[in-house]
């Protein structure tokens, strides 16, 4: 059942740039991790319900300032990931990225970050990839066999293995969005 409430918090998130999949007033899971994106960016802590705090931030947002003039930044305090092109956002969203603890899994242990720096996508994999440690979905490698993907799981706390995690309905945007060579910024 159509919620019309629902729909304007989604039409404002979409007008912000955070895209809440589709803007057709049911409160789903894209909607819930489009708000905990909404809430982090205005150091709310991130919650799935419409609180009067949420309310007051899809009204008057903190203002982001553009760091870069194109290309992905994905901030790693925040857990937020930024599409920006020609000095614009044209994507905001909420991600996991490494857990920054060691593990063993399948025969393979390591420490799970997600490296700080500057990088280029070099490799882009339409569809599921099947890696070593699990499925991703359509994946952007931008540091070895770390990669910005979709992930069925994005919780609202790192907890990969060092990938950037995004909602399903981000990557498919993302990787419409982005090419080989296109930068990617990590940050703390």
């Amino acid at each position: 059942m159509i919620d019309p409430q629902i729909l304007q918090v989604e039409q404002r998130l979409a007008e912000l740039h955070i895209s809440p999949g589709r803007v057709d007033g049911v409160f789903t899971k894209e909607t819930a991790v489009a708000l905990w994106a909404l809430q982090k960016l205005n150091g709310l802590r991130p919650v799935s319900k419409l609180t009067p705090a949420t309310l007051r931030a899809l009204q008057r947002p903190r203002r982001i300032h553009a760091p870069v003039r194109d290309g992905v930044v994905v901030d790693l305090s925040r857990q937020v990931l930024f599409l920006y092109e020609r000095g614009k956002i044209r994507l905001i969203s909420h991600v996991s990225t490494g857990a920054n603890r060691y593990y063993c899994m399948k025969g393979r242990c390591g420490y799970a970050v997600t490296p700080l720096g500057d990088y280029r996508v070099f490799r882009r994999v339409h569809g599921w990839d099947r890696g070593p440690l699990g499925s991703m979905y359509k994946t952007m490698y931008f540091n070895h066999g770390i990669a910005l993907h979709g992930s069925k799981t994005v919780p609202r706390w790192p907890a990969s293995h060092g990938c950037v995690r995004l909602p399903m309905h981000v990557a498919d945007r993302l990787f419409r969005q982005v090419e080989v060579g296109t930068m990617v910024r990590v940050r703390p």
